[in-house]
């Protein structure tokens, strides 16, 4: 059944006329903005694409884009689904899939929130860093033989013992201040990946 969807939604986003991707971006908090470089982009809302769910995060637009990024053919998502959010597994995995199947064979995972539960075992356990919800789109891409790059912006301490709570407005004011180095940064690595095809 999961195939079934992964094939229903290729061939509604194919129904496009895109060009067939070779990189995959999945653009969480913080690198939504990057999808304004993207050249020649055919964006399609996710509500259009059959199995797609909507992202409920404020900042996470719900849009896929095909298109050209620093000489490269991509497909990126503007917007991410999330565990905390209620969805599945296999919901979180469907877009990974269909990236995959569109012919991208790299993928490139930006941040997502880390969960209370994962902060106390993370702290625990001793970790300085967190690179958070990629973990599921990562599991699937190597699953299929995808190349992985997860790029992680720390925008908050998040040690769990915080007295204020940590809110997404205020990781997206962070992510704002970071926003313009960040983005540069995935291009450059873009330009580099364009380089080496």
């Amino acid at each position: 059944m999961l195939y079934d969807q992964v094939v229903e939604a290729t061939e509604a986003i194919l129904a496009r006329h895109v060009r067939r991707p070779a990189l995959a971006l999945v653009l969480g908090s913080g690198l939504g903005d990057l999808a304004g470089q993207v050249e020649d982009a055919v964006t399609i809302p996710y509500d259009e694409i059959p199995h797609f769910v909507r992202s409920t995060v404020a900042g996470h637009a719900g849009r896929l884009l095909v298109g050209m990024l620093a000489g490269m053919p991509i497909v990126a998502m503007q917007g991410r689904f999330h565990f905390y959010e209620g969805y599945s597994p296999q919901v979180l995995a469907l877009p990974i899939r269909v990236m995959y199947m569109l012919g991208a064979r790299t993928l490139m995972a930006g941040p997502s929130f880390e969960t209370a539960a994962e902060l106390r075992f993370l702290r625990m356990i001793g970790t300085d860093a967190v690179g958070m919800s990629t973990v599921p789109e990562v599991v699937v891409a190597r699953h299929m033989a995808m190349r992985v790059l997860g790029l992680s912006l720390i925008t908050n301490t998040a040690t769990g013992n915080e007295t204020d709570e940590i809110n997404h407005a205020g990781v997206l004011a962070t992510a704002d201040a970071s926003r313009p180095l960040f983005a540069a940064l995935v291009r450059g690595i873009v330009e580099g990946l364009a380089t080496m095809a």
